[in-house]
């Protein structure tokens, strides 16, 4: 009926149109960069696709969703899909069987709940009041968040928001949120997210109790000159990039990790939520 491309192009409107909470012509054109017309032609399509799951609203001059009859025509912006797209995480690509991926492992997730953090992120204007269950404390705790954005490691699904209980930063895992409501708008300034917007750089070299055709299987591994490689991630991003190295604990040794961090001291290793 339709071609890939318009096909790609109504996917991504029904997502917006759903995850987002609104869709119009703009968010269609920023990502694909068409014409007027063909963003037009593109909603009428889906409109004609599905008329039981879009109505123009007036007063916020953008496409809503009818929450009581919505059905996806997209199986990828299904619930169980959509956090994959969301975080990049997509492990269904490869369709050869020639490249084996560990598929995420925690995949249920409350459809209300779902739907509610993704328009808090998508939208970047709402606050959420939620329910969170961290490892710290045996019951939970009732935390006003404003949701940046979307991660995911290790088979977990995390969203990076500022939480006003503890003023600052945090990653929330997102199936230990209990419960999650809208907010009315904080009489507090949310701050930049520093460690989003700057970097780190983690230097690596092979292990010491490594061998020497050992340390130059790993040097050839990570691209090293000299012995050496430098890692630059954004600074929230440290733990994980620690973790996934195993360079967390600096007393491990071969063959529980096959690298040393050298520059330990000179970077901050913050636990943030992600671990409570």
């Amino acid at each position: 009926m339709f071609s890939k491309t318009v096909k790609e192009r109504l996917s991504y409107l029904e997502l917006c149109l759903y995850w987002k909470g609104s869709v119009n012509r703009i968010d269609l054109r920023s990502k694909y960069e068409i014409s007027v017309p063909q963003a037009t032609q593109d909603f009428r399509n889906y409109i004609k696709l599905a008329p039981e799951n879009i109505l123009y609203d007036k007063k916020a001059r953008a496409y809503l969703p009818v929450e009581k009859t919505f059905e996806f025509k997209f199986k990828e912006n299904r619930p169980e899909n959509i956090l994959n797209i969301l975080t990049g995480s997509d492990t269904d690509k490869d369709k050869k069987g020639c490249v084996f991926r560990l598929k995420p492992y925690i995949k249920k997730f409350n459809p209300e709940i779902l739907t509610k953090i993704t328009r808090g992120v998508l939208q970047k204007n709402i606050f959420l009041k939620i329910e969170y269950q961290s490892l710290q404390f045996s019951e939970p705790e009732i935390r006003t968040i404003y949701p940046t954005s979307f991660g995911y490691f290790k088979g977990r699904y995390h969203i990076r928001a500022y939480c006003f209980s503890r003023q600052e930063y945090r990653d929330f895992v997102l199936s230990r949120i209990i419960s999650v409501e809208y907010k009315d708008k904080v009489n507090k300034k949310v701050p930049v997210d520093i460690d989003a917007h700057s970097t780190v750089a983690a230097i690596i070299k092979p292990h010491s109790k490594l061998s020497e055709t050992q340390k130059k299987c790993i040097a050839l591994e990570y691209g090293m000159k000299d012995g050496f490689a430098c890692i630059t991630v954004e600074k929230h991003k440290l733990m994980y990039l620690l973790d996934e190295l195993n360079l967390v604990y600096p007393e491990l040794e071969p063959p529980y990790t096959a690298l040393e961090l050298l520059n330990r001291e000179d970077i901050i290793i913050k636990n943030n939520d992600v671990k409570s």
